[in-house]
């Protein structure tokens, strides 16, 4: 059911008394309305159908837009909130979204942190970004930054920068020599050939220093300890002389039993050879000569510093072998018919140069030797039994 509308044109039949458009043009009331007197009902009728037409256009709008009645009732104030619903609602209808690409209608925001490319910011909005930007520039920045809140040395704060200075002294660059001080550490090597400082400071107690070279090889020095210790690297990981304290506790010079005739890398064989003390400067303080002992067969004895066993000794000093003296004595033995000698005894050729015969009697010579006893072991040396190793010290 279509909204009724009691909002009528006056005068609009063909043919109707109006007075004509071009004579009303031209009537002097238009300007200044009716006098006292007569007026033609062609004027009066002129007047009232145009202000009735656009008033009942006007109100077929408001009914046709709202879809509601439009009623002669003297209602001003329902009629004109009639009028601002219609205009509303077709501006709705009729006049699309604005959007990049598109002019049309937008909604306003004051929002400074949203993404919405269909709403048009406000001039608070455009304030507050104006007012946030001026805050953050440069020459805010360096006017505002408190110069005690920059740190010099590293810390925990969560509040404050640091400064280059610190960052230079505490922050190791690439390729650089400079202290770099951090926890566990993974490093891997374009070239193989990395050298490293670990630990303590300048050398100080618990320094250490490691050095893989061709990832075949690492050397670990402590200079709390004066140790270094070359092991191969199988792994490819980087030890710290902790990690092998089972090895680096081995004195440097100390000669070690090697059951193979060939030395491992690192080490040096104890056959009297001599070595570049400016090589091996931890070896130098174990054997100043420059030299290591020969230890070619021999046996390693221990020093009597109280001089009760082997007096007189001192370190590094060669021994050569010896039996212990025994003595005996035999005089003017006369042996009548068979002779008799046995264990290291031995009757020799009788007095005047004939030998012994048995039956023979006479005085006759004695003579002694471990070998004429059946089973003793006899050589050119005195030794206890022994197993062969091959003498080595570590190259450090």
């Amino acid at each position: 059911m279509m909204a009724k509308n009691e909002i009528l044109p006056f005068a609009i039949a063909d043919g109707a008394n109006v007075l004509p458009a071009d004579e009303y043009q031209k009537l002097p009331a238009r300007n200044n309305g009716f006098s006292a007197g007569v007026a033609r009902s062609q004027e009066l009728n002129k007047v009232w159908r145009q202000a009735s037409m656009i008033a009942h256009v006007v109100a077929q709008f408001i009914a046709e837009t709202n879809n509601s009645d439009v009623l002669d009732d003297g209602n001003v104030d329902k009629l004109k909130a009639g009028l601002i619903s219609a205009l509303s609602k077709n501006v709705n209808n009729t006049v699309p979204a604005a959007t990049k690409t598109v002019a049309g209608i937008t909604k306003l925001s004051s929002a400074t942190n949203s993404n919405d490319e269909t709403l048009a910011a406000t001039p608070k909005a455009v304030k507050i970004a104006y007012d946030l930007a001026k805050t953050v520039s440069i020459d805010e920045i360096n006017k505002k930054l408190d110069k005690t809140s920059v740190l010099q040395t590293t810390g925990n704060a969560t509040d404050k920068v640091i400064s280059q200075k610190a960052c230079d002294e505490f922050y190791a660059k690439k390729n650089s020599w400079e202290p770099l001080k951090v926890g566990r550490l993974n490093v891997e090597s374009a070239t193989g050939d990395t050298i490293f400082n670990l630990g303590g400071t300048n050398g100080s107690s618990g320094s250490e220093f490691a050095y893989v070279r061709n990832s075949k090889r690492t050397q670990v020095h402590d200079t709390n300890t004066k140790t270094t210790v070359l092991f191969p690297q199988k792994s490819g990981e980087l030890a710290l002389t902790s990690d092998v304290d089972a090895i680096n506790n081995y004195p440097v010079g100390a000669p070690i039993p090697w059951p193979h005739e060939t030395a491992p890398t690192g080490y040096l064989i104890c056959n009297g050879q001599t070595f570049t003390k400016a090589d091996y400067p931890q070896l130098a303080l174990a054997y100043p000569s420059g030299r290591l002992p020969n230890l070619y067969g021999e046996f390693i004895r221990g020093l009597d510093l109280g001089g009760k066993v082997d007096p007189g000794r001192e370190i590094l000093t060669n021994q050569g072998d010896a039996l212990q003296n025994f003595t005996g004595k035999i005089t003017g033995i006369q042996f009548v018919g068979q002779s008799l000698a046995s264990g290291i005894f031995k009757i020799g050729k009788k007095v005047g140069g004939s030998d012994i015969t048995g039956g023979s009697s006479g005085v006759f010579a004695v003579d002694c030797s471990a070998s004429f006893q059946s089973g003793l072991r006899t050589a050119s040396e005195t030794r206890p039994r022994n197993i062969a190793f091959l003498y080595i010290v570590r190259a450090a």
